[in-house]
């Protein structure tokens, strides 16, 4: 019977160490929350805030003080614009251009950087130069 009530008391230790544990972690794992919600604030504050209230003036004809519902008609007149679907033109033109461009020019400096050896000092200080 004295066996059987160690082993009761033991168990009773190993089950209150483990809560023990288990209120740590969670004590920990709240801590990390408490962290996380002034980044989450500043996110919905400065990002998401600003995108739905974005949506709904888009809707509105305003002049600053008063708001008229108008419905989809901006909408309409944005993509019936010459000047809209010229800078839509522009930006895919720049964008596939830059790409095109850039990231065949960014390959062929790295290749020539790390094959040429005589050159590969020189080309990494002169890379380096551009960020002092």
């Amino acid at each position: 019977m004295a066996k059987n009530h160690l082993e009761i008391h033991a168990n009773t230790e190993t089950s209150a160490g483990l809560k023990l544990i288990k209120s740590k972690k969670r004590r920990s794992q709240l801590t990390w929350y408490i962290f996380l919600i002034p980044s989450f604030l500043g996110i919905l504050l400065f990002m998401v805030y600003p995108i739905f209230e974005s949506l709904r003036l888009s809707f509105y004809q305003s002049n600053g003080t008063i708001e008229n519902f108008i419905g989809l008609e901006n909408f309409k007149t944005v993509l019936t614009s010459g000047p809209f679907w010229n800078s839509v033109w522009n930006t895919f033109y720049i964008g596939i251009f830059q790409i095109l461009i850039t990231i065949p020019l960014g390959f062929i400096f790295a290749s020539l950087i790390n094959s040429t050896p005589r050159g590969q000092n020189f080309l990494k200080s002169v890379g380096k130069c551009k960020k002092i």
